[in-house]
């Protein structure tokens, strides 16, 4: 499309790419020269030359990483829900090179004052998650598709995480939620706090993972560093044996069903199973840290813990150690007691060592 702007002599163009628009100045005044101009423009495009400045839309960015890089993944529910939730909060006809700092912040705004299914702040932690995929967004549209975009300093716009959630059930909590959850979801509660796993594991489990000669069951999870994801294996113990002996054991196939059915993520139900119970400000996730944190306080070691949960680093497990108060007590007295000399200061120690003479 060739069009004039008021005030200037020059045509100018606008043309979409596969979803990239492609618009700016042909710097010639006559409109036969304008359309040679646009049309080596195109072919250079076409060809990947360089020449035209190339826009494209956030809801095409977003529509186009999809299919290229997500489709196929293992998160890509979890794809779609946090693309839907930036498409919402910046809007899908926002040009990429209009996404600048403010347009970020105010979204950052309206997350903050979110709030969840079940009542609780949106944590910085999940904002910082939903920054870092708009910014993999942005930045493949700029090197792969050769989109303009506006230079953005991302770090300064990373919201500063605590030390992390500390919200943990107590035996009376668990037991309220338990009397109050839907039968066929009470099993997926169960092993999800005998076991540690996170939801996605849990939902997703197969009776193929469950190795009961070796006596574990193996689950893939993500990684960052490794590609592909690793793989992570829970024991059996015998609380768990019971659980899924109970639940009737197959050669394959979803362990936790509904009507026959693979069970989807028990939203509803764990909302409705908290709120009849009085128990507030929980989440299903906070069942792993109730998990680790009862390991802890039963002395179990963080390292151990660790490789329960499935951790990379021991770092990541430090946040339960709290939960041992008698840890630093226990560690501080092992050791020796040195004796204390009547004859000498407050302080000194007598360790079999000569003492000075009095000058």
């Amino acid at each position: 499309m060739l069009f004039k702007r008021e005030g200037s002599p020059y045509w100018q163009y606008e043309f979409v790419v596969e979803g990239l628009r492609y618009r700016g100045s042909t710097k010639v005044r006559g409109k036969s020269e304008a359309l040679k101009v646009v049309s080596k423009l195109r072919q250079g495009v076409v060809s990947g030359a360089a020449g035209a400045s190339a826009r494209m839309t956030l809801g095409t960015a977003l529509d186009r990483y999809y299919r290229e890089k997500l489709a196929t993944s293992a998160d890509w529910k979890g794809a779609i829900s946090t693309f839907k939730l930036i498409q919402d909060g910046i809007g899908a006809g926002v040009y990429l090179d209009q996404i600048n700092a403010a347009l970020i912040s105010d979204f950052v705004a309206k997350r903050l004052a979110t709030r969840t299914r079940t009542k609780t702040p949106v944590s910085a932690a999940t904002i910082n998650r939903n920054l870092a995929m708009l910014k993999a967004v942005v930045n493949h549209a700029k090197r792969a598709w050769g989109a303009t975009v506006c230079d953005v300093d991302w770090r300064a716009l990373k919201q500063k995480a605590g030390e992390g959630r500390d919200r943990y059930l107590t035996e009376g909590e668990v037991d309220a939620i338990l009397r109050e959850l839907p039968e066929h979801t009470k099993p997926l509660f169960l092993f999800s706090l005998l076991s540690g796993v996170r939801r996605s594991n849990a939902l997703n489990l197969d009776w193929s993972q469950v190795d009961w000669k070796a006596g574990m069951i193996r689950f893939k999870v993500k990684s960052a560093s490794t590609a592909g994801g690793k793989f992570h294996t829970v024991p059996l113990t015998i609380p768990i044996i019971d659980l899924l002996t109970e639940i009737g054991p197959k050669a394959k196939g979803p362990v936790f069903l509904f009507r026959g059915r693979k069970m989807a993520t028990p939203r509803t139900a764990w909302a409705n199973a908290c709120e009849r119970a009085g128990v507030t400000g929980v989440r299903w996730h906070d069942i792993r840290h109730t998990t680790a944190s009862w390991l802890v306080q039963k002395g179990v070691p963080l390292e151990v813990v660790k490789e329960i949960l499935g951790h990379s680093n021991i770092a990541m497990t430090m946040r339960y150690a709290k939960h041992a108060p008698g840890s630093k007590l226990a560690a501080l007295s092992v050791l020796p007691v040195p004796t204390i000399s009547p004859t000498v200061g407050v302080g000194a120690v007598a360790t079999g060592a000569s003492k000075r003479s009095p000058k």
